[in-house]
């Protein structure tokens, strides 16, 4: 599901607002904030392993370099992440400065069990407006960190109004998580199925302490429970 795409980092973090409508009724949007994180309490507590197949597209626009990557990717029933099958097409710069990069940053974070869930204890929610209407509706939550922690984020999470689950988080992470990234801006994107939440891609945008900025997509695909 994708309404705008990015061309730069400052029209990656000014997506929200495209197509977005304001609350005609005028409420705080108290209730649908309730409704998703009820919601997404109950997706965290009922997590299953799955596995998954990724495309990985990768570009450092200032050296002119881009490549592609393939991997299997296995999510524990913690939340732990793993890669491994990997099948690049990609030079070294891309594969060791981009690719492998954001894989350790994720996998490392993964591993800590940090308290990064969106809830109260961690985030401020605003209501910010609605996309779409009758049977298919999304709406828009900005958020805000209550603590500069890593795996927090700035940014606009927009929610399925029939599930109340998100189908896209967006920001910018607040604390780099990675020595080698200054900042990480992103977009991940779901798709409901069956009721639950199932990753379909994501896309970031780093500024790197090395090689300058550095794009990265992940497109998901054939995600099924582990085996």
């Amino acid at each position: 599901m994708s309404f705008c795409r990015f061309f730069s980092l400052a029209a990656f973090l000014c997506l929200p607002l495209c197509g977005v409508t304001p609350d005609d009724a005028g409420h705080d949007g108290a209730d649908l904030i309730e409704r998703y994180l009820a919601a997404s309490a109950a997706e965290r507590a009922n997590v299953a392993a799955s596995e998954m197949e990724v495309e990985i597209e990768a570009s450092l626009p200032r050296m002119g370099k881009k490549g592609t990557a393939t991997a299997r990717r296995t999510v524990s029933a913690t939340g732990v992440i793993e890669y491994s099958d990997f099948h690049f097409d990609a030079d070294p710069t891309i594969k060791t400065q981009v690719i492998a990069r954001f894989i350790e940053a994720e996998t490392e974070a993964s591993s800590k069990k940090l308290n990064i869930g969106i809830s109260r204890e961690n985030y401020k929610f605003r209501y910010a407006g609605q996309h779409g209407s009758g049977d298919w509706q999304l709406h828009l939550l900005e958020v805000t960190p209550k603590q500069k922690r890593p795996g927090l984020f700035r940014g606009w999470i927009w929610v399925e109004s029939r599930s109340n689950l998100a189908v896209r988080e967006q920001g910018e992470f607040v604390k780099s998580p990675s020595i080698f990234l200054r900042s990480v801006a992103f977009v991940r994107d779901f798709v409901i199925r069956n009721g639950a939440r199932v990753p379909a891609s994501l896309e970031t945008v780093s500024q790197t302490r090395i090689v300058g900025a550095a794009h990265l997509r992940m497109l998901f695909r054939n995600v099924r429970a582990a085996r």
